[in-house]
């Protein structure tokens, strides 16, 4: 993964916070995830050459990037497994921007906890 090395991630569920603020906006950001990037740009595309998409959810409002990082690391059973992945440009001292969740989490779920702890509207 570019500078942070070789990684071994455990099976599991992750969540991963990132805003589409670039070029396309968020359409061209969910349909490169959607389909796995043709090439490593994002920390997160190494990990999507190995993952597949199982979950979307999404908020038009890139200030929540990192109200949802900070949100998801204190939810109880999730961890960053790479610290800093996905984040080395956050400014915010979030620990990451991908966590491993606990077993048995339910994506549904965890979007009405973070809809709980950050108020805002989420789209699934």
């Amino acid at each position: 993964m570019g500078r942070f090395g070789t990684f071994a991630f455990s099976a599991g569920l992750y969540a991963y916070v990132g805003s589409a603020c670039g070029p396309g906006g968020l359409r061209a950001r969910l349909e490169r995830h959607w389909r796995g990037p043709r090439r490593s740009h994002w920390h997160v595309d190494y990990l999507r050459h190995v993952a597949s998409l199982q979950w979307v959810i999404w908020q038009t409002a890139p200030e929540l990037e990192c109200p949802w990082s900070q949100t998801l690391a204190a939810l109880p059973g999730a961890f960053a497994p790479v610290p800093g992945f996905g984040a080395t440009d956050c400014r915010h001292g979030c620990p990451a921007h991908l966590f491993l969740l606990p077993p048995q989490a339910d994506p549904l779920a965890v979007a009405a906890w973070l809809a709980e702890k950050v108020p805002s509207t989420l789209l699934i």
